[in-house]
């Protein structure tokens, strides 16, 4: 009865594609989120600094504090990348093993093993079901990061018109 919990299924298979492929495509999409914020970083400090009267007679250390903001930015949003790039893959990875934790369980429960629910969708046939109600949940944080980088654009914009 063991070995046949244990093995991998094509399900399986098909679910841990599905999982990285999301945790590619969502990392990238992570990624290009946070260079858009970082290009609004660096004009928002200029911005900001310029009506600084110090500043206006010293314009070389305004743009070598732009610079620096810039890196610093660059620097924190690689390691908040690289976080998010390793909580996702383990939160879609987790859905499959709570999948083959699910089917082992029902194989242990007996006679209810071999037979379909009628209300059983298509995705818990495939085991995909888990997989799929975590995915709004991962594009939140992409979705937030846009949001602030047009939130920023709209400060920049508001910041230059004044």
């Amino acid at each position: 009865m063991e070995g046949t919990t244990d093995k991998l299924t094509s399900a399986d298979i098909l679910g841990y594609l599905l999982a990285y492929s999301l945790w590619i495509i969502l990392s990238a999409v992570a990624g290009v989120a946070l260079l858009l914020i970082r290009s609004v970083l660096a004009p928002i400090t200029v911005l900001l600094l310029a009506p600084n009267p110090w500043y206006q007679l010293h314009t070389t250390e305004l743009g070598g504090v732009a610079n620096s903001v810039d890196r610093f930015g660059l620097v924190v949003l690689a390691i908040i990348w690289v976080v998010y790039m390793i909580y996702i893959e383990e939160y879609f990875r987790s859905s499959i093993a709570a999948v083959r934790m699910r089917r082992a369980r029902a194989a242990l429960g007996g006679g209810t093993a071999g037979r379909r629910s009628a209300t059983e969708t298509r995705l818990q046939r495939l085991g995909l079901d888990i997989l799929a109600r975590r995915l709004p949940r991962a594009l939140l944080f992409p979705l937030a990061v846009f949001a602030f980088y047009l939130l920023g654009q709209g400060v920049i914009w508001l910041i230059a018109r004044t």
